[in-house]
């Protein structure tokens, strides 16, 4: 599509003051500027016709973002926070052309995202528990999303609409006995479009927003098995769970994942007073046939998908010299 040069500078500062001995509270900013250039060198073949004026071209931005923060310590081992964010993500220039564009370049705009954070913190070493929870809720506008305008086979990216994403996320370890660890998270989320801004897109307000399952959910299970003559063996099992997956923005069916849960296990052997290790591992253990990533255009009418591995098995021998 053509050559590009992008160029980006930024001025911030980040800073925290002490209320008392249970209050504290920080903030950031930051202004930032960038320059994109583009200069296109689309033709049409075999007449070697130029599909777009080949002259460079710039886009500039000048963007402030921040984030503040107020913290509250009940306790020496906990913390509680309120955050509030604000960021962007640039725009730039589309470089896939299929027919002469009279209008000159085609871009899009910034991505920016306001988010609000409510969360709690505990670290209790002598009792072998860590905890996270956190709730929060981030306003987007100008979403930045991959397109393919009606009777246009190019993908390009447009500015779809606005939208939100909520949820709560929780995250533990806990070793109730010096062998076994347990650990443990789950993410909730929501996510929605709220108004659509452009004619080009084809997502709609009943879309979920790309790789962004409802409920996330991890839990792996660690046991140590010391032997008399001072060796080690490790088992570890580990669950993941994930629903319903769209990896196309107008939730294409055809690449959109129903969810799975997969199980992966393996042993570690640590020889007495050995400089060596021997891993031993299956990964996805009941062979769960799941799709990673997925890829449609239906003006051209494809789809492409990509599968996870089915069941395999491993093994490995470490050394430290």
């Amino acid at each position: 599509g053509g050559k590009t040069e992008n160029r980006n500078y930024a001025l911030f500062f980040e800073g925290g003051y002490k209320l008392d001995s249970r209050w504290r509270i920080s903030a950031g900013v930051r202004q930032t500027f960038e320059d994109k250039a583009f200069l296109p060198t689309s033709i049409s073949l075999p007449s070697n016709t130029p599909l777009i004026d080949h002259k460079e071209e710039h886009l500039h931005f000048n963007e402030f973002t921040w984030r503040y923060s107020l913290q509250y310590y009940p306790a020496s081992n906990a913390s509680v926070y309120l955050t509030v964010s604000h960021g962007f993500k640039s725009g730039g220039f589309v470089h896939r052309y299929y027919e002469y564009s009279p209008d000159g370049l085609v871009t899009f705009e910034p991505e920016y995202v306001t988010q609000y954070e409510l969360g709690y913190k505990l670290s209790s070493p002598d009792r072998g528990l860590y905890l996270t929870a956190l709730g929060f809720y981030s306003d987007y506008r100008n979403i930045q999303t991959a397109s393919n305008p009606l009777g246009r086979p190019a993908t390009i990216t447009d500015n779809a609409a606005r939208g939100h994403i909520s949820g709560v996320e929780a995250e533990i370890v806990w070793s109730p006995l010096t062998a076994l660890t347990i650990e443990g998270a789950i993410g909730l989320l929501r996510t929605g479009y709220d108004q659509i801004g452009s004619g080009n897109v084809t997502v709609d307000l009943d879309d979920k927003f790309i790789r962004s399952p409802e409920t996330s959910i991890n839990l792996g299970l660690s046991y140590s098995f010391p032997w008399s003559n001072g060796a080690e063996l490790e088992g570890r099992l580990d669950w993941v769970y994930r629903s319903n997956i769209e990896y196309e923005p107008d939730n294409d069916a055809h690449v959109s994942e129903d969810g799975y849960q997969v199980y992966d296990f393996n042993l570690v052997y640590h020889p007495p007073n050995a400089v060596w290790s021997l891993q031993l591992g299956v990964r996805n253990l009941t062979d769960e046939r799941y799709m990673l990533a997925g890829d449609s255009n239906r003006e051209f009418g494809y789809a492409l998908a990509v599968f996870a591995r089915p069941r395999n098995a491993w093994l490995t021998v470490s050394w430290e010299f």
